[in-house]
C-alpha cells in the first residue's frame, strides 16, 4: 500500500496500522503513533481517513487523537479498534474510560 503523506507526519510519529472499510475499499483509516514506545510517558495515537486515488492512498484528514498514560494502554486500545463498536468508540471520543468512567 502506498501512501501520500505530504508532509503530515513529523520523525515522532510512526505508522502503526491500517484499516479498509469493507463496504467501501477506496476508504479506510490509517493509525499512527506519536511518541509510541515502550518508556514513553504518554503516547497519542493518532486515526486519519485514508483513500485511494490512482492506487495511491491519501490522508484526507484526522479524524482524532486519543492519549494514554502509558505504552501498553496505547497498544491494547489499537488492538481493540478494529472490534470496537461504534458506541464504545463514540465513549472514548468523549472521554470515557474504560477503569474510570464518567457514568455513574
Amino acid at each position: 500500500m502506498s501512501i501520500n503523506f505530504k508532509g503530515r507526519f513529523h520523525e515522532n510519529i510512526k505508522i502503526i496500522d491500517t484499516l479498509l472499510s469493507p463496504s467501501h475499499p477506496n476508504f479506510g483509516i490509517l493509525i499512527a503513533g506519536e511518541d509510541y514506545f515502550h518508556s514513553s510517558k504518554q503516547p497519542i495515537i493518532r486515526v486519519y481517513l485514508i483513500y485511494e486515488n490512482n492506487s495511491e492512498w491519501h490522508i484526507q484528514k484526522e479524524l482524532e487523537a486519543f492519549s494514554f498514560s502509558n505504552y501498553s494502554m496505547a497498544k491494547q486500545f489499537i488492538s481493540d479498534l478494529p472490534k470496537m463498536s461504534a458506541l464504545d468508540l463514540l465513549l472514548l471520543m468523549n472521554g470515557w474510560q474504560k477503569n474510570n468512567p464518567f457514568l455513574q
